[in-house]
């Protein structure tokens, strides 16, 4: 499915160690840094992949929770997934979605099991999909949300990577999702994975049946032909991806349908 190659150690002699406290995002070094950092949304069902206090500042990190996380997660797919995998809330809360007018789902506890209010034309399955529902982006603001938040869960991705976050070839990517311009624009790239059973991490029994794991996200790095460095997110049958080298994202997606038997598309947020 990669259609780059992962990033090693020749690519740079980079790793970071210890928190530089200068923010990642704006680049400043006046703080305060007294908020750890979760890379992947801890309302994706991230507990224990973060940042310790000294990469991000305390106004950044309030930001992107508030501003484009929280927005992000509330529109489809995220929205949905969530609820049907029913990842607790940071506030201990099941989850639920209400993105479109006449559609209202609420996570039962059960993964996969959802109730649904809506009227009849907000439902739409595709038994191509194992009947579970398709949904595109729910308003023309949504890709603009996701891609920024993916932008910012690569540039963390980077702390742990051989390549310097902070260098300038990323800053352009850091401005779009810090500080993004009415006029700018940024690839997004996404497809839906045809089949969830390919998904499964393991099966076992106990007393009450088959207990079956999926897999909720997976991130990964890499480099394509060109130079430039990718973001991927899977999240449930999700397949999210951008550039953090620039705006551009048709090279991904060429390699990606190639190699696939299943399409991605693209827009630009």
């Amino acid at each position: 499915m990669w259609t780059s190659r992962p990033l090693k150690t020749e690519d740079a002699t980079f790793r970071m160690v210890k928190p530089p406290f200068r923010c990642l995002f704006c680049l400043e070094s006046k703080g305060p840094f007294s908020r750890i950092e979760h890379i992947i949304p801890e309302s994706l069902g991230n507990d224990d992949d973060f940042l310790e206090p000294g990469f991000v500042c305390d106004q950044c990190n309030q930001y992107f929770g508030s501003e484009v996380e929280n927005k992000a997660l509330n529109a489809s797919p995220f929205g949905i997934e969530r609820t049907s995998a029913a990842v607790i809330t940071k506030k201990g809360k099941l989850p639920f979605y209400s993105g479109h007018p006449g559609l209202f789902l609420q996570s039962t506890g059960f993964k996969d099991t959802v109730l649904m209010v809506a009227s009849k034309e907000n439902i739409i399955y595709d038994s191509r999909y194992n009947s579970r529902y398709l949904l595109s982006f729910s308003h023309v603001k949504d890709e603009h949300y996701i891609v920024r938040m993916l932008l910012k869960i690569g540039l963390e991705s980077l702390l742990n990577s051989p390549i310097d976050p902070y260098s300038k070839a990323f800053d352009e990517a850091r401005k779009y999702a810090r500080y993004p311009r009415l006029s700018q624009s940024w690839g997004l790239a996404f497809a839906v994975y045809p089949n969830i059973n390919d998904l499964i991490i393991c099966k076992r029994m106990d007393e009450y049946g088959e207990i079956i794991t999926h897999q909720i996200y997976q991130q990964s790095m890499g480099r394509m032909p060109s130079g430039d460095v990718m973001l991927c997110l899977i999240y449930r049958q999700n397949i999210f991806a951008c550039n953090l080298s620039a705006s551009g994202i048709e090279e991904y997606c060429i390699g990606f349908n190639i190699r696939n038997k299943f399409h991605m598309d693209r827009v630009y947020a």
